[in-house]
């Protein structure tokens, strides 16, 4: 940080490149450049309000990535997705704003009309009284704006009551006026010529253009961060009429502009690559030399073009050397790039390669399932060979979707083709019957074996959550044993569009058969079972109660610090350390019970009322969030609970297990785990929140723990696991003491804040804050699960394929609902769940989930289903997992100060033990890279003599030499030398040839703290 803030300010270099390798936290070195811009610019007279304008590829990004970028407390933000609507906003503007932005929808028209909120606000500025209400007072001007959409009224009466500042309007009518736009919108709306959307769309993109250049005008930026800006690089060339918008934000203005990209060009390319490495490598440097320092582009071509012609006709490695140095220096006046392979001493960088080839096993089965596919393949024309599509996926004319060779299938069989049909069913169909009665299904496919074998050998599919990485009481058998053996969520990647849905089907479909129900059809398994922690018994309501009172006594941290033991506690030390305490607790009731007649359940419920008077508050919408189908019954029990909490003579013959139950509760109960984490929680970030707003959010979020234990597959899991004759609800009780719950709790809510981008707040906001982390929270534990459709082939010709949908929630599929966009099938729930301990356990993706996006709080392997074609690829996939405080951090962390007797875990465990370890390498270390047992996996699942051999090393050479190659053209060229050299004569040149854009300390430190400014203070206040 300290060299941007360097470049940036001290020697007013305004255009810098943060090029750090994928997941090292470019978003943060951004947040601390919008702190200090804030704190140079705010006590400057002159600047009015700051502006830090965020620039990506797509919203969801945006989403993802905006909120790290407030320094402030009620810095406005997210104001607008689109520079058009911004009029609307700009009386909402603070002292502070982040606004977010896409190039797709604020810097690029085209011929296009819009949004409906778009023509809305054209509507309502050039309705003004400053505008040409003459000319929209039209019927037709209705017709041209509105585009015959639905939407167009509500947008128009929404912004009709937005005040819209007069300047500009009459600075945008101008703009129309003098672009001519005035007049053929004059004409166009005249009523004396027929209504054609087609000359209409024309010119209202052009209207549109014009008010992103008003809007540009009025947007005064002084931060300018262009996120994975290879993804719209035309914004740097600034060409045609969509360039000019983007010369008038970056040009036109005296902002600074960052760049953020781990590939901010591509680093490989090849002859048949519509754009060379080298021309992006130019046209990104051209860009940061901005127009004064365009004479040192000399410089830069002609030593690279020493170092090119060195290399290949094999010049001293003393003279590349030299010309290697003059271009790093004029480099790292523009650019910084921090890299993981220094941070440890086998420049491996916590990546595991030494096990990625996975030898999969081909069956006779398999063979005969390609047999078939190739000869449907066969009779069809213009299909092209089915070899790489069966080794990727079982099943594929069942799963595929949009394929060419589906399309031709479906019209053969409406033809009525029967031998098509016949040929489809196959020797192993994918068939009704099996999928009802839960038989065991052959994968069919090599790949999909090996990974139901992996997940099996890691006790997955009997887990619920993953265990925890620094549990606080000892596990139980498979939680222990699932926990050694390094379990973590797996990742996948493939090229094809098949692979998800067809893996996440059938991974899901093998953990369903594992754990269903005797006797119950697929199709009825979620009809049939509603759950057995039903909602109006004392029992279910004790075991989501967030008792303030069994918290503190059954706090495994304090008990370790009372006994003076570490972690983990045994299990039997804790319990009877609590149990003596809560027996002493509830003695006086044990006195004034009734003692005769059965026992009554609701002991457990009601002695958590009269111990924890604040529970009382709760109602049943506090723990149902509005779920009406809980919140009758549950709330006559409330009701009853606080009529009879200080009378246990009322509440009949107290239980034989009751302090071993409340025992076990305090210890890791959800009510209680979820209180304990929530209140560690508002502790770290010193929120000032009452404490009955702490329990009502934890009574919400515990209560959604009751969707994941009446699942039928938990609730087989748990029974099967539990003691013979007991009750479920006592075995959840016991499975969450195995699973480490309370560990569990604290570590997902330790990493809530980064994933909900919250960050240390002022009193305003922690409400707020900790809300965020509940919703979270409890939108992960109730989220439904995913459908994916198979086609059914019976034999018979047909109009309409029979399909049956396949529930996907052990595996999901990431993004791929629409096709390949990021704005697929609910991205953001099943992102958040499988960045959570919970289900999915396995998340499959195509290039759509590559870059930008966070896999990593779960998962440190990589699962690549087929090898990407560029090595930077490979990079871009591990790169989601191999981020700030991964899994694989996290647990070598963990283990490490669990090893260590004088680590005090305090009431932060997680905090105290980054701490503990300490800083390292610049700060990579702890919290992007932290050796130890776990590593960052990859695995590479490959057929016997499948090609896939050879690829994999040269990618992984690749992957180690195309660095060496930096800004030439014809890389490969280089990569040809390079590679025939012996490992001797490479390790030389590369020691020559290798240039070090690391970050260095400036003579002159200077921090990116935003609190020195006494303006800044005080707004922070």
């Amino acid at each position: 940080m300290e060299t941007v803030v360097d470049a940036m300010f001290e020697r007013d270099q305004r255009r810098f490149l943060v090029a750090d390798e994928v997941g090292l936290g470019k978003t943060k070195i951004a947040r601390s450049l919008v702190a200090e811009t804030v704190k140079r610019l705010w006590d400057k007279p002159d600047v009015g309000r700051i502006d830090i304008v965020y620039i990506c590829s797509n919203q969801q990004i945006a989403r993802q990535n905006v909120e790290d970028l407030m320094v402030f407390p009620g810095s406005a933000r997210n104001l607008v997705d689109r520079i058009t609507m911004l009029p609307a906003a700009l009386n909402d503007l603070g002292a502070v704003n982040v606004l977010a932005f896409t190039p797709s929808t604020s810097l690029t028209f085209g011929h296009a009309g819009g949004k409906a909120g778009e023509r809305a606000m054209l509507y309502r500025i050039l309705s003004d009284r400053a505008g040409v209400p003459s000319i929209t007072k039209r019927a037709r001007a209705w017709d041209l704006f509105s585009l015959g959409t639905k939407n167009f009224a509500g947008s128009e009466k929404h912004l009709r009551a937005k005040p819209i500042p007069e300047a500009l309007v009459r600075s945008f009518v101008a703009q129309l006026r003098s672009a001519g736009l005035l007049e053929r919108l004059d004409h166009a709306t005249d009523g004396r010529r027929i209504p054609d959307d087609s000359r209409y769309r024309p010119l209202i993109s052009a209207m549109r253009r014009e008010l992103a250049k008003c809007c540009i005008g009025f947007l005064t930026p002084d931060l300018i961060i262009l996120d994975e800006f290879q993804k719209f690089t035309d914004v740097l060339d600034a060409k045609g009429e969509d360039g000019e918008l983007a010369n008038l934000l970056l040009q036109g203005s005296n902002a600074r502009v960052l760049l953020l990209s781990a590939t901010p060009y591509k680093m490989l390319t090849n002859s048949s690559d519509e754009e060379s490495h080298f021309e992006g490598f130019e046209r990104t440097v051209r860009f940061l030399l901005g127009p004064d320092r365009q004479e040192e582009l000399t410089t830069l071509t002609r030593g690279l073009e020493e170092i090119r012609t060195g290399l290949l006709q094999r010049r001293s490695t003393a003279r590349l050397g030299a010309a290697s140095r003059e271009v790093e220096s004029l480099l790292r006046s523009v650019m910084v790039r921090t890299e993981r392979l220094a941070a440890t001493q086998d420049r491996g960088g916590m990546l595991n390669t030494q096990s990625a080839r996975v030898n999969c096993e081909v069956t006779k089965a398999d063979v005969e399932a390609f047999i078939d596919v190739d000869g449907v393949a066969s009779t069809l024309r213009g299909v092209p060979s089915m070899v790489e599509y069966w080794k990727s996926a079982p099943y594929l004319f069942n799963f595929m979707d949009d394929y060419n060779v589906k399309s031709v299938i479906r019209q053969r069989l409406r033809n009525g083709d029967q031998s098509l049909a016949t040929a489809l069913r196959g020797r192993q169909p994918l068939t009704l019957a099996a999928l009802e009665g839960y038989k065991k299904i052959d994968p069919l496919n090599g790949r999909l074996r090996w990974l139901l074998d992996d997940l099996a050998s890691d006790n997955a599919f009997d887990l619920l959550w993953i265990p925890p990485a620094m549990p606080q009481t000892t596990l139980g058998k498979k939680f222990h044993q699932a926990r050694s053996s390094g379990m973590t969520k797996r990742l996948l990647f493939s090229g094809w569009t098949v692979v998800p849905k067809a893996v996440a089907a059938m991974t899901s479909f093998e953990f369903e058969r594992r754990h269903h129900r005797p006797d119950v059809k697929y199709r009825e398994a979620r009809k049939k079972f509603s759950g057995r922690l039903v909602a109006d018994t004392p029992t279910t309501l004790a075991l989501h109660l967030p008792s303030r009172f069994l918290a503190r006594l059954g706090d495994p941290i304090a008990i370790a610090s009372d006994l003076g033991l570490s972690l983990p506690v045994d299990r039997l030390v804790a319990e009877r350390h609590v149990s003596a305490m809560i027996a002493e607790a509830i003695a006086p009731l044990l006195e004034r019970a009734d003692h005769g007649g059965p026992a009554r359940t609701i002991w457990y419920a009601a002695v958590m009322l009269h111990l924890d008077q604040d529970l009382k508050q709760l109602t049943s919408s506090d723990f149902t969030q509005g779920a009406k189908i809980d919140s009758r019954e549950l709330s006559r029990l409330l009701d009853e609970l606080r009529r009879r909490r200080n009378d246990p003579a009322s509440w009949g013959r107290p239980p034989d297990d009751l302090v071993d139950v409340l025992t076990k509760l305090a210890l890791a109960g959800p009510g209680v785990s979820v209180l304990r984490g929530l209140e560690r929680l508002v502790a770290r970030h010193e929120w000032q929140i009452e404490h009955t707003q702490v329990l009502r959010q934890a009574a919400g979020v515990a209560w959604s723990f009751r969707a994941l234990f009446n699942s039928p597959e938990a609730d087989s899991l748990i029974s099967r696991g539990g003691a013979s004759q007991q009750d479920y609800w006592h075995d959840v009780v016991d499975h969450c003491l195995d699973g480490g719950l309370n560990a569990v709790v604290d570590e997902w809510f330790d990493l809530l804040p980064d994933q909900e981008r919250i960050r240390r707040q002022s009193a305003g906001g922690g409400l707020k804050s900790l809300s965020a982390v509940a919703g979270h929270a409890s939108r992960v534990l109730r989220l439904s699960d995913g459908l994916a459709y198979a086609d059914r082939f019976n034999g018979k010709p047909a109009q309409k394929l029979p399909r049956d949908a396949i529930r996907t929630h052990f595996a999901m599929r990431y993004g791929q609902a629409r096709g390949d966009t990021a704005d697929g099938e609910n991205p953001t729930d099943v992102r958040n769940a499988f960045n959570s301990p919970f289900r999915p356990f396995v998340l499959v993706s195509t290039s759509v989930g590559q870059e930008g996006l966070d896999f990593h709080y779960y998962a440190h392997a990589i699962v690549h289903w087929n090898l990407p074609n560029n090595p930077v690829d490979l990079e871009q996939r591990e790169g989601r997992v191999h981020r700030y405080k991964n899994h694989a951090v996290r647990k070598n962390v963990a283990d490490w100060v669990l090893s260590d007797p004088t680590f005090d875990p305090t009431n932060d465990p997680w905090t105290s033990a980054f701490s503990h370890v300490g800083e390292s390498d610049g700060g990579l270390s702890p919290w992007w890279i932290f050796p130890g047992r776990s590593t960052i996996q990859r695995l590479v699942p490959m057929l016997p003599m499948s090609r896939e051999q050879g690829r994999l090393d040269r990618l992984v050479e690749a992957t180690s030499l195309y660095r060496m190659t930096m800004g030439q053209p014809r890389q490969s060229e280089i990569l040809e030398v390079l590679a025939q050299l012996d490992p001797n004569d490479q390790a030389k040149m590369r020691e020559a040839m290798s240039m070090d854009l690391s970050p260095r300390v400036p003579d002159h430190h200077v921090t990116g703290s935003a609190t020195t400014s006494p303006r800044a203070e005080a707004a922070g206040n």
